[in-house]
Formats: C-alpha cells, structure tokens, sequence
C-alpha cells in the first residue's frame, strides 16, 4: 500500500503503531519533568511509552554500578515494550533528557490492540524485539570494550 503523505513509500512500523495508540493519546498523556524518572529498570513493567515530544535517554546500570546511556529517543518512538511480554520487567531506565509529553498506555489497554488488531500483533512484536536486541548489543559491545581496556591497563 503506498501514501501520499511519504512520498509512495510504505508506511514505517512506527506510523502503523502511532495510529493504533491514537485513541489513548488524550486519556494517557502526561507531561514529564527533564530529569524524571518515566521508568526505571527492574521494575514491573505495567505501561508503554510513546514519546509524543522531548527526548529521553535509555540507561542501564553496570555491574560497578555506573550508568550506560543505551540510546536516545525522541518523538515518535516507542519504548518500554517489555511490557507486552507476560511478567515483563523494564531492561532499562528512561529518564527525561527535556521536558517531555509521552503517552503511557497501561499494559491490558495496550494488549486489547493485539485482540482488535490481529494484523499489529507482528509489527508490535518486531519493535519489542528490535528495541531489546539493539540495547543487548549495545551493552555487549560497551562491556566488551570496558573489558579490553582493563586487561590493557593490567
């Protein structure tokens, strides 16, 4: 199917999700502090973000206790989907670079897609899995590093 509004390109998994949240825009949106918490890692992941503007940082704790900075969203995207997963838990933390809007969706809202929306079910399924692999990655590779340059200094 092409579009007028991208120039005939198909439209991105985002625009396809960003039109499923639409109804939630209103009831879920909230305004976040730059600096807050919008969720941390570990914890139960009950809701999933859409970042309607602002940016936020995606962080994730090391062993020692430092901070990694996985990544950096903007508006438009989604984050959190752990939460789709049965007994999800947050890989990482999102924090508020800039005062940001996002929608937060609670999880059984956002589920009732997967039941009206059966042909959304694999494109929510590929961000999750997107989302999770390339912070994986990061991790991986920042570790990696980290671990090289201390045998080097050894």
């Amino acid at each position: 199917m092409r579009t007028k509004k991208t120039g005939g390109a198909l439209p991105s998994h985002h625009d396809q999700l960003s039109k499923i949240i639409a109804p939630y825009l209103k009831r879920y949106s909230k305004r976040i502090v730059a600096g807050s918490y919008i969720f941390k890692e570990n914890n139960t992941a009950d809701y999933i973000y859409l970042v309607i503007n602002g940016m936020v940082k995606l962080t994730k704790k090391c062993l020692n206790q430092s901070e990694l900075q996985l990544n950096v969203v903007k508006a438009g995207t989604f984050t959190g989907l752990e939460a789709i997963f049965p007994y999800g838990y947050y890989y990482c933390s999102a924090i508020s670079v800039t005062e940001s809007l996002v929608c937060a969706v609670p999880k059984e809202e956002f589920l009732k897609v997967f039941h009206k929306y059966n042909s959304s079910t694999f494109v929510i399924m590929e961000e999750a899995y997107k989302e999770i692999s390339d912070m994986e990655e990061r991790i991986v590779s920042i570790e990696e590093r980290q671990s090289f340059q201390h045998f080097n200094r050894v």
